[in-house]
């Protein structure tokens, strides 16, 4: 039987840069995210003209009040490259927390500002519900708006892949949240228990890590198969308790260093999707 979740997902390093700039895009659709440090504005709009048509972003970073978690601030426009450098240059604005960028375009030009909104308010209203991230936003709107039929199908599947690229790039802000929120741990997983998870593999490698690893359909976590490889320096701003999460899995001897990474003994489950890279 065909797996009809399964997708292909093309991710570009603009500098050979895991963390750097880069662009991700589905195979066979139309969406393109374009991902960059807050620094970078200038030069992705020099690269990348498409940042200048009509589109939703989302600004991330680390919330400064609790470690564990992050924050971010979801907006459209019709240029979304000039409403960035709105942001970037208004200090009154609340975002200090703000490291990190996702525009979300269409490769070709048919996405209108209508679409823009629709899908932004349906991520709004998608991010809200995952109390692992803190929605700054002072403005949710209580529903999309009206599209006409074959408009909302097509911003339907553009709101599904925008979810599946931000998990990709390392951002679980659209992860699906049950039961409790899970406190950072390693949480090793035994090689037999795979069946409950869901989703495809996705493989991840660049400057120092390379790596497997899968979504778990139950808990929303990123579980990272055996023989995977970590950078061996941490990135200099990392959360706290990533950090912790990181020296924790080298005190206990599932990480291990060899031939300049650091090395999976075994399979865990993390909620620190950016751990490969840290």
């Amino acid at each position: 039987m065909a797996n009809n979740k399964a997708r292909s997902i093309k991710i570009f390093l603009l500098d050979g840069d895991p963390d750097g700039v880069r662009t991700a895009e589905i195979d066979m659709s139309t969406i393109q995210a374009i991902a960059f440090r807050r620094s970078q504005l200038a030069r992705v709009k020099d690269e990348f003209k498409e940042i200048s048509r009509p589109g939703v972003y989302l600004l991330l970073g680390t919330n400064p009040d609790d470690p564990d978690s992050n924050i971010v601030y979801i907006g459209e426009s019709d240029d979304v490259a000039r409403r960035l450098y709105i942001h970037n240059s208004n200090h009154r604005q609340k975002l200090e927390f703000w490291t990190d960028t996702i525009a979300l375009v269409s490769k070709d030009e048919n996405l209108t500002k209508s679409h823009a909104r629709y899908v932004e308010a349906i991520l709004i209203k998608a991010a809200s519900e995952n109390n692992r991230w803190k929605l700054i936003n002072d403005q949710q709107p209580t529903e999309a708006g009206k599209l006409p039929r074959p408009d909302a199908a097509a911003m339907n599947k553009f709101i599904e892949q925008s979810k599946t690229i931000t998990g990709t790039l390392g951002w679980d802000l659209f992860k699906p949240v049950t039961g409790h929120h899970l406190a950072t741990q390693t949480d090793s997983v035994q090689p037999g228990s795979t069946e409950n998870l869901d989703s495809p593999e996705f493989s991840f490698s660049g400057g120092g890590f390379s790596a497997k690893a899968i979504v778990s359909g139950t808990t929303g976590n990123w579980i990272i198969k055996e023989n995977s490889i970590a950078k061996l320096q941490a990135a200099p701003k990392i959360p706290e308790s990533a950090k912790k999460y990181r020296n924790q899995l080298i005190a206990d001897g599932i990480l291990i260093e060899n031939s300049g990474g650091w090395f999976f003994q075994k399979i865990v489950q993390s909620n620190h999707p950016r751990l490969l890279r840290l």
